[in-house]
């Protein structure tokens, strides 16, 4: 066994998070020192899906650029799959950052495109990072158009990078809520609710797509559905992160919202992923917005680094919630500028006015 086969052993053995992703950095460095050409390659790669599974997704295009660079000048034929799903996980970089332009992004997918042709695999995925995008510009027929693309099968085609049943799954269920079709997307979400279907990333991206829907549409049965089955995984499950739970307390114990709040805070300003942040923020602002209902001020043990830090703790409930709320638009209309449609301003727009109306109907029924 060579010196890079036991250092991926190694990492490979290692739990995801911090300490894994020191670790592969180092064993691509050591494969840079030595001029490797191989492992230059692998172990990119390796990082690329580790911050793109389990980390901040958002760091994963430098990588990606110099694995792919280092391929095409020599390319590995037992790494043809990984060079091809390297493109799908730049395409996702564009989702996270929005000063990235279009025109970039268009040229990656076009890219990624014509490798999948060159090396005989499916366009699916290519189809399906289109089939997003397009929904954030708001060229919903265009989305649809690339959403049967997405499912069609392409005469002699054999290869695909859709090897997971589950990931096909909880791209129709998404589908379903986008065309605002609950019975649909619960249908189809059985299998991977019930263990049926499964993989790394399911079911919990399937909970949080049900979770997110059911609160816009003020649907308090289902969010303790989804929310409770979150709250049960997230210690466990590796792809769950405590700051995407955040939403989970709001309606039913602000006091763990809080504490859940301050234990993510210092992680969540070091973010580069400015999607997550928004999400983070709009989280943090609604779980305030709850919390100045009923209190004033909060005790709270925030970060010397935040903008609103106050060495004695004490905090106005009500200006945190505005804090919050503003630093969440602003990421916002970064995103909607460029895409040039107000998706993620009218996303945040529907969160408030669910936890209005969930609120009011407290009220009503007290």
């Amino acid at each position: 066994m060579s010196e890079h086969e036991r250092l991926k052993d190694q990492y490979k053995a290692m739990p995801h998070g911090s300490a894994r992703v020191q670790a592969i950095q180092k064993a691509v460095k050591k494969a840079d020192d030595q001029k490797d050409h191989a492992w230059q390659i692998i172990h990119r790669f390796e990082l690329a899906d580790e911050l793109h599974f389990y980390g901040d997704c958002a760091k994963t295009l430098p990588i990606i650029a110099r694995a792919t660079e280092l391929f095409e000048q020599e390319p590995l034929e037992s790494y043809v799959y990984d060079y091809l799903f390297a493109f799908y996980e730049a395409l996702d970089v564009w989702n996270e950052v929005p000063q990235l332009s279009l025109e970039q992004r268009e040229q990656v997918a076009e890219k990624f495109f014509y490798a999948l042709k060159r090396y005989g695999y499916s366009t699916s995925l290519y189809h399906e990072r289109q089939y997003m995008q397009r929904r954030r510009e708001g060229r919903f027929e265009e989305a649809e158009r690339e959403y049967e693309l997405r499912f069609t099968q392409e005469p002699g085609v054999h290869k695909t990078l859709t090897r997971c049943k589950a990931c096909e799954q909880g791209m129709r269920i998404l589908h379903a809520l986008n065309s605002q079709n609950w019975q649909e997307a619960m249908e189809l979400a059985k299998p991977i609710l019930d263990g049926t279907l499964s993989c790394r990333t399911e079911p919990w991206g399937t909970l949080k797509l049900l979770f997110e829907f059911a609160w816009y549409e003020g649907d308090r049965e289902s969010l303790q559905f989804a929310g409770d089955r979150m709250l049960q995984r997230v210690h466990w499950d590796p792809v769950g992160e405590e700051w995407e739970v955040l939403p989970c307390y709001i309606l039913s114990d602000v006091g763990g919202g809080l504490k859940a709040f301050e234990r993510t805070l210092p992680d969540m300003l070091q973010r580069w992923s400015q999607q997550e942040r928004q999400d983070y923020f709009q989280s943090v602002w609604l779980l305030l917005t709850r919390a100045a209902q009923t209190q004033e001020t909060l005790s709270l043990s925030l970060p010397k680094e935040f903008a609103l830090y106050r060495e004695d703790g004490i905090y106005h409930a009500k200006e945190l919630a505005q804090w919050f709320h503003a630093a969440a638009l602003e990421i916002a209309k970064k995103f909607d500028d460029r895409n040039g449609y107000p998706d993620q301003q009218n996303v945040i727009e529907k969160a408030g006015m669910a936890l209005l109306k969930m609120t009011q109907q407290e009220t009503q029924h007290s």
